[in-house]
């Protein structure tokens, strides 16, 4: 976030989009809400960041809960390359 704020991943719905001009396309900025779609399942959230351009985008682990309902499981946590604490 502009300043140095930074977004509680495990508490507000937000995403992040590729560096490769989608945003500047479509005029969406950082903090601007969106509609963010899981199949059948919608949910709201911020647009929080740009990430690296060869990847689709990312999603916080409370966007994950809004869809899933349940913690995150160790498969997934391995899938996204992360290690649980």
């Amino acid at each position: 976030m502009p300043g140095g704020n930074f977004l509680d991943a495990d508490k507000i719905n937000f995403f992040v989009l590729p560096k490769r001009g989608f945003d500047a396309k479509y005029k969406i900025q950082i903090g601007d809400v969106g509609v963010v779609i899981n199949g059948r399942q919608v949910a709201y959230a911020c647009y929080a960041d740009r990430g690296p351009s060869d990847k689709l985008g990312e999603g916080s682990i409370a966007l994950h809960r809004t869809w899933a309902m349940s913690p995150l499981s160790a498969d997934a946590w391995s899938t996204w390359g992360l290690a649980l604490g």
